[in-house]
């Protein structure tokens, strides 16, 4: 019997650290706000986004001046040098253009939500002869309102989230509890059945309630932010 109840307590141990992996709609949203690496520099997915938004800001306003877009993409790569998707894209467009054509301004796999959305910008200007600095705010304006959503989305699920973190720690926090206050809990747990059901009984529970939140959690997130 002490040997199950280790293994369903080694068992709820394992699900302490257990994330699924697999949610539907997950996949898009981990995708969206995955932080890229550039080089060996890694920012926020928050950060990174908001940075390219105002990347497509500034490259708007340069345009609206009167500049031609390789002269604004040029501009802008001489005063902005942070590891941005969106400065990646645009100086891999001034080194391909030439050789490729309009086909160096279609989106590739692997590229981040803004620089896809930038490469679709990019072609449907170039066929339809829309103005490019107008498109490229609109742009910019969407991608500050999805740093904006995710923002109030992660304000709106701190409670949840360390609702679930305590109801996680509970049980370790009431075994401490037992210690604390003088009560043999391990001499307990070895010689008494209905002890060693309780404990059976609550982990598999604990494990339960576990797994069920973060299902709910990635779920949730997978839906609102899809």
């Amino acid at each position: 019997m002490l040997i199950l109840l280790l293994l369903l307590l080694l068992g709820a141990g394992i699900c302490l650290f257990w994330v699924p992996r697999r949610v539907p709609g997950a996949a898009a949203v981990q995708h969206r706000f995955r932080p890229q690496l550039l080089g060996r520099t890694r920012r926020p997915p928050l950060l990174e986004l908001a940075g390219d938004a105002q990347c497509l800001r500034e490259l708007a306003a340069l345009l609206r001046s009167g500049m031609l877009f390789e002269q604004a993409a040029q501009a802008l790569l001489e005063v902005r040098s942070e590891p941005s998707p969106v400065l990646q894209a645009l100086r891999n467009i001034q080194a391909n253009y030439k050789l490729e054509g309009p086909a160096a301004l279609g989106p590739e796999r692997g590229q981040s939500s803004s620089v896809r959305r930038l490469m679709w910008c990019l072609q449907l200007c170039s066929r339809s002869g829309a103005p490019l600095a107008g498109v490229l705010e609109q742009l910019a304006q969407d991608l500050e309102a999805d740093v904006a959503a995710r923002q109030s989305f992660d304000a709106a699920m701190a409670g949840p989230r360390a609702t679930t973190k305590l109801l996680t720690w509970l049980p370790v926090i009431g075994l401490g509890a037992g210690f604390l206050l003088g009560i043999d809990v391990l001499h307990t747990l070895a010689a008494s059945p209905a002890a060693q059901l309780s404990v059976a009984g609550g982990a598999l529970l604990w494990a339960a309630n576990r797994i069920w939140c973060q299902r709910l959690l990635a779920s949730t997130t997978a839906r609102a932010l899809s």
